[in-house]
């Protein structure tokens, strides 16, 4: 079977679906938003609907805020489906990726953050229906 392309992509398909807060903060109504419309279409087309703590901050990321955002989804009805996923699980994995780019020459260590090396593109201009003439 192909892979579906975004011109064949139907919700009449299961999709899966993710939320991934971060437990620096209280959640606020962007955040309710966006787990809302994920939670819909992963139910709609019979799919899954995931939730991954984003608790790569280590100094900022709050136990309490974790268990808030647990229960405030609860409170909303959106149940996910499985267990909840912690970015930080996945930390031993990206340093191993990183460590492959880097020796390839692909990227670099930038003040702490991952760069990756492009290629230069060429110049291309295009008219925006809202900004007019953009250039890149």
């Amino acid at each position: 079977m192909s892979e579906p392309t975004a011109s064949s992509f139907s919700l009449n398909q299961p999709v899966i679906t993710r939320f991934a807060p971060s437990p620096t903060g209280e959640l606020h109504l962007g955040n309710a938003r966006t787990a809302l419309f994920a939670w819909l279409a992963a139910r709609r087309s019979g799919g899954q609907f995931l939730l991954r703590i984003e608790d790569t901050d280590a100094e900022r990321s709050v136990r309490e805020h974790e268990h808030a955002i647990l229960d405030f989804l609860q409170w909303l009805g959106l149940h996910w489906d499985g267990d909840v996923g912690h970015q930080s699980e996945h930390a031993p994995r990206h340093l191993d990726c990183f460590a492959q780019l880097e020796g390839a020459g692909k990227a670099e260590k930038v003040q702490g953050a991952l760069r990756l090396k492009v290629k230069h593109l060429p110049a291309s201009t295009w008219v925006d229906q809202i900004r007019g003439v953009q250039k890149l």
